[in-house]
């Protein structure tokens, strides 16, 4: 699926494919590094920079010194 969202360039049908892999992801890392595709897609695919925000703020409730994160939170 989510490579047929991608192709498709149908970015909130991705996001929504990768919030679920979030829910079942097994460690910090992996949850982080599906929260910053998340981020990524909202502001650059979907221009959504509430979403972007409230996911990089998910992202920093994970990891509260997650750098890139709190850089693109102060550019939004």
């Amino acid at each position: 699926m989510e490579r047929l969202y991608v192709e498709q360039q149908k970015p909130e049908e991705l996001a929504k494919v990768l919030r679920g892999m979030v829910a079942h992801a097994d460690t910090v890392g992996d949850k982080v590094a599906l929260l910053e595709r998340i981020a990524t897609i909202a502001t650059r695919d979907a221009g959504d920079q509430e979403t972007a925000v409230a996911t990089l703020q998910e992202i920093l409730e994970h990891d509260p010194g997650h750098l890139q994160s709190l850089a693109e939170l102060e550019t939004l």
